[in-house]
């Protein structure tokens, strides 16, 4: 299974960062180089979605003075000091996944909790769009007595796509699917792991790659129906049709990403955790009587017993939007849809990929 940042954390391709201060050159530095800032402030890492986020967060919550958590976990959690049991730093993942809407907003919202931890040293990962810059560094600088350094990973490079694809596709010829991008004007598609492993994978099952981003993840994601695994070949979700499956995971990823929700549930619906939402609440929606056997597809990976999430969550907004193109396609009110989008005045940010 694929890792959610879009490839292997067996040998990852080493990660370079651009550290912009005010008033002074801008600066880029690797990835070994984090822990030297956190020494003396906060960092904050941003990047755009899929483009190795996560796994350089957990890379560094790997090491045993770190502490690495999900930023709505950490959100959820009572006893937040109790995660600091032997640890001296916390890397907190995914601010950009908390609805930030209200009162305060997400940052606030993480600080709240590291408060109560004894305000920790922290590596605080969040997509670039939803950053509010000055405005949440202050408040950092409020709490830690210095602002944070702004830490902005950088996409892949033609070598590092390169060598992404040695490593992951040895049977692809690395050089003619690049070739292939870079005639077409989509260099900066594989400057992302996410959608590179999408073209990889792509390229190796069906041979030549579609022109557009649309088209890839179309591609991309009908090729992770496939059931690789030839003793489940013959189980429920191998008879359904790509479309059926491609609409009901649509559905789950909708509901997870309007709502909140960490990912999906299949077991006693009295066991529900708060974060989740129970598949059979899913399969009754329009177009997703299939949302069982999606959830056995390769477009979900499991978090735990009977828990499941979106193999990422760029993937999730695709999904999710088509399956409610498809719903305004069969009358379901677009001002009903597009209500459930506004919180206060606005979208908040972890549902302007979706919108």
């Amino acid at each position: 299974m694929p890792h959610p940042d879009g490839y292997s954390m067996a040998t990852p391709i080493p990660r370079k960062l651009l550290h912009k201060r005010e008033g002074q050159e801008a600066k880029t530095v690797g990835e070994g180089e984090i822990g030297g800032f956190l020494e003396k402030q906060p960092v904050v890492v941003l990047g755009d979605p899929g483009l190795g986020k996560t796994t350089l967060t957990e890379a560094l919550g790997a090491k045993p003075e770190f502490k690495y958590i999900k930023a709505g976990t950490l959100k959820r959690n009572r006893c937040p000091r109790a995660l600091m049991a032997g640890v001296k730093s916390v890397i907190v993942d995914g601010l950009d996944e908390i609805a930030s809407a209200g009162e305060g907003g997400a940052v606030e919202a993480v600080l709240e909790k590291l408060s109560a931890m004894g305000n920790p040293p922290f590596v605080l990962s969040c997509r670039e769009a939803d950053w509010l810059g000055a405005a949440d560094g202050i408040k950092i600088a409020d709490d830690y007595g210095a602002p944070p350094a702004v830490l902005h990973l950088l996409p892949f490079t033609r070598d590092d796509a390169r060598a992404f694809i040695l490593q992951e596709f040895p049977e692809v010829d690395a050089d003619s699917l690049l070739d292939h991008l870079a005639e077409r004007g989509l260099e900066g598609l594989y400057g992302n792991p996410l959608t590179l492993r999408m073209f990889g994978e792509a390229a190796q099952v069906e041979g030549p790659l579609p022109d557009t981003r649309a088209e890839l993840f179309d591609r991309a994601c009908r090729v992770m129906l496939r059931e690789p695994n030839p003793h489940h070949q013959f189980d429920s979700h191998a008879y359904r049709s790509d479309d059926e499956l491609l609409l009901a995971a649509g559905a789950i990823c909708a509901a997870q990403v309007l709502c909140g929700f960490s990912g999906g549930y299949r077991g006693p619906y009295s066991e529900t955790p708060p974060d989740r939402l129970h598949i059979e609440d899913i399969v009754g929606l329009r177009l997703a009587g299939a949302a069982k056997d999606a959830l056995r597809t390769r477009l979900f990976q499991a978090e735990g017993e009977n828990s499941f999430t979106s193999i990422h969550r760029v993937v999730a907004e695709y999904l999710g939007a088509k399956w409610l193109v498809r719903c305004f396609e069969n009358r379901v009110s677009a001002r009903r849809i597009f209500t459930l989008f506004r919180q206060g005045e606005g979208v908040p940010t972890s549902l302007r990929g979706l919108h």
